[in-house]
């Protein structure tokens, strides 16, 4: 039955991006219990901050060289030497898989040597201690790029495939090895369980990549050197802008946590819980429809299909939007709900509730924006367009960060937030625009048309939301928890209802399969 899940095929671009969103909800319920359980445990507080920190390097090298390069070039490649040969494609995979995790081994190496020096640089705010811990900690971190490039790799083959089950069930697991680090390994071996914790995940991540795998009877195939070579140069040439543009994002999240550790403890923390609750919707919905769609669209792209591809960029924003904008709208009404009730536990105090309120709201304001980034890259990365991400990304997040380090003198964490949403909403629109020269635009008035109508759909079920959650109140005392939850999700319910009633009476081919694909089951074939 497990190996039966793992090799389902999709036959559809929805079909994909609804099982990819059925077990990323799933995954994003252990991702808000992994939040819940760390501001449970420990508050927001300098082992949080600590923690968030010790991510920061390892992360990195995973952006910027295997997450960034795989997302821009491989699958148009392998799609490219598929066509020639299966024996062509697995050569360059086999190239790609080589080349990465030397990389990383030897970026991993340089850090763990050099590793005190560039973490006191990094976060210079933090004691001496701190630093101490958080370059052991990223130390012990480092394996987590070697998982993870490899479990990238395979994944981008299954996609090929149209094997997305795995895919979709990495992130579960990922977050469940860190609940185990929280939960088990940190009364055992300390902080440093909580590392352990990450090394876990990382492992069952490529694990569930792994079983679909060898059924699918890949032959690694390492070419001639020469060869193996041009396999490189071709892909990195590829994907050199694509890595920059990851590396605008990662330096932006450094600036977030070198400015946050000259901020009041627990601050990074703060702001790290209010991005990761907003990720959780963002991954389910924004980002299963963007990896979905991603084979569909390069294979248009090779085709100088224009025509097709607009179809697909405009029916594939509408169905991203639907999801999203009443969502966003949800965060603004429920906005003190959410944060109280996901972590407003045992060491999570008041002032850190209300603190970590604002920065969400403020944060939410670039939500919207923030989803479309995923979809938009993919859009630019298979027209073969990484430049243009790159230069976006230099003027949004460079923007952002002149904002953050403005108003963090100001505002403190607050003022991080507001660079951090302005880097969003600048980043989205410059994505849009440079999206635009691979499109027929007769699709924008249409398109411009729906979007209105999404936005006022959400408006007035928020409304009803908003009027129901203060008469509700009436009725429940919010200071305990469980009454807090049911007046909450009384009034989400009527929200929810109200904006499918309004959506439901349209005619758009984006409902219709919506409304189709929720009558089935997911796995019926």
């Amino acid at each position: 039955m497990k190996n039966n899940v793992l090799n389902y095929r999709t036959e559809t671009v929805e079909k994909s991006a609804f099982v990819l969103a059925f077990f990323t909800f799933l995954g994003g319920f252990l991702s808000i219990l992994r939040n819940a359980l760390l501001a449970s445990y420990f508050g927001a507080s300098k082992i949080v901050d600590i923690y968030y920190a010790s991510f920061r390097v390892p992360d990195f090298i995973f952006n910027i060289l295997i997450l960034g390069a795989l997302a821009a070039g491989f699958i148009p490649l392998f799609i490219k030497y598929s066509k020639q040969s299966q024996e062509e494609s697995y050569k360059f995979a086999s190239s790609v898989i080589t080349g990465i995790l030397l990389l990383s081994v030897i970026l991993g190496i340089i850090f763990i040597i050099f590793a005190n020096a560039i973490v006191s640089r990094l976060f210079p705010g933090f004691d001496s201690t701190s630093l101490r811990t958080i370059a052991a900690l990223s130390r012990i971190m480092m394996i987590q790029p070697i998982f993870l490039g490899l479990a990238t790799i395979i994944g981008n083959i299954l996609q090929v495939h149209n094997l997305f089950v795995p895919q979709a069930l990495a992130p579960l697991l990922y977050n469940a090895g860190i609940i185990i680090g929280i939960v088990v390994f940190y009364p055992i071996f300390g902080i440093y369980g909580l590392s352990y914790g990450v090394i876990l995940g990382a492992f069952l991540n490529l694990l569930v990549k792994y079983i679909p795998f060898k059924r699918i009877n890949f032959k690694f195939l390492l070419p001639a050197f020469d060869q193996f070579k041009h396999y490189l140069k071709e892909f990195f040439s590829l994907t050199a802008f694509r890595a920059l543009s990851i590396i605008n994002i990662q330096l932006f999240l450094f600036v977030i946590s070198y400015l946050s550790s000259f901020l009041k403890e627990g601050s990074l923390s703060i702001i790290t819980f209010a991005t990761n609750i907003q990720d959780a919707p963002r991954t389910i919905f924004a980002m299963s429809l963007a990896i979905a769609v991603f084979p569909t669209l390069s294979k248009c792209s090779a085709e100088q299909n224009k025509t097709e591809f607009t179809k697909i960029f405009s029916k594939t924003i509408t169905e991203i939007l639907l999801f999203i904008v009443p969502i966003f709208f949800g965060f603004l009404v429920f906005r003190e709900q959410i944060i109280r009730l996901l972590l407003g536990y045992g060491h999570f105090n008041w002032e850190a509730t209300f603190t970590t309120i604002s920065v969400f709201t403020i944060l939410s304001f670039g939500f919207i924006f923030q989803c479309l980034h995923d979809f938009l890259l993919n859009v630019l990365f298979a027209s073969n367009n990484t430049f243009a991400p790159f230069v976006s990304g230099v003027f949004s997040y460079g923007i952002g960060a002149l904002a953050a380090f403005s108003l963090s003198h100001v505002y403190g964490i607050k003022g991080i937030a507001f660079g951090y949403m302005i880097a969003n909403i600048c980043y989205a629109l410059l994505l849009f625009l440079n999206s635009l020269r691979y499109l027929d635009l007769s699709f924008l008035q249409p398109l411009f048309k729906k979007i209105a109508i999404i936005f006022i759909a959400a408006l007035l079920s928020s409304l009803l939301g908003f009027w129901s959650l203060l008469f509700l109140r009436n009725i429940f005392n919010t200071a305990y928890t469980i009454q807090l939850f049911i007046s909450t999700a009384l009034s989400a319910f009527l929200m929810l209802l109200a904006y499918l009633f309004i959506i439901i009476q349209l005619k758009w081919e984006e409902v219709r399969m919506i409304k189709s694909f929720i009558k089935q089951k997911i796995f019926r074939r």
